[in-house]
């Protein structure tokens, strides 16, 4: 009889614990998104005039198609997107020792990163992650995707480049800055029977678009691939 008023005591502070805990985080929500009069429309900056850094990450976790006729690679890919958001921080001695949150990222501004060079891209909407955000400001976006990038193949047979370029669509350089975070290539998780990734490389560029005030940034992504010695030709 002892052991189990015991388990019951246990069970009501466990039970009061998540409450209290999930009433913080609801305050911390509302003070964040609703009392500071949050809009996810505007860039998260404390001067209209600064510049916003976003650092862009790779992660390759399979190839899925090499394509001689459309000279293209389709792959399965994590991309990672860090930046700080000023309005999204607070003090986590204020709520009970919180010191990251997670929110859909449709409430929240987001970079509007995209293939530039014609290559498709698909979003994985079962993977559709929700953003880490951290006391400090720094958010944290993990999408995984279906990229379909353009390729050049050096020696049809057994060497190919192929080349992803990402930046933003509408911010101009002084508005959105590009960083190259971690490039990885975990393909030897799930091989291709007839293509490996041999090394990849990452360019950071400035597109020239008519006027200084219209240059972005991009980055390149390059794989460069090689023909498995045992593969079925």
């Amino acid at each position: 009889m002892v052991a189990f008023f015991y388990c019951i005591h246990l069970i009501l502070i466990v039970l009061i614990r998540t409450i209290f805990a999930s009433r913080v985080e609801a305050r911390l929500l509302f003070n964040l998104l609703k009392q500071n009069y949050y809009d996810h429309r505007v860039r998260p900056v404390e001067e209209s005039n600064a510049t916003l850094n976003v650092e862009l990450g790779l992660t390759v976790r399979r190839i899925i198609n090499l394509s001689y006729r459309s000279n293209s690679l389709t792959m399965n890919v994590w991309l990672t997107q860090r930046w700080k958001d000023s309005q999204l921080t607070w003090k986590p001695e204020d709520y009970a020792g919180i010191k990251e949150i997670f929110l859909p990222r449709h409430q929240i501004f987001t970079p509007d990163i995209t293939i530039l060079n014609g290559a498709e891209q698909v979003i994985d909407s079962s993977m559709m992650s929700r953003a880490v955000v951290k006391f400090d400001g720094t958010v944290k976006l993990v999408d995984q995707l279906t990229w379909k990038s353009d390729c050049v193949f050096e020696h049809i047979e057994t060497e190919v480049r192929c080349t992803v370029k990402l930046g933003s669509w509408s911010y101009n350089s002084a508005l959105l800055n590009l960083t190259v975070g971690e490039v990885d290539v975990m393909t030897s998780v799930m091989p291709h029977r007839q293509w490996l990734i041999e090394k990849a490389s990452t360019t950071r560029l400035v597109r020239f678009e008519g006027a200084e005030t219209d240059n972005k940034f991009s980055i390149d992504f390059v794989f460069y691939l090689r023909k498995r010695a045992d593969a079925d030709y």
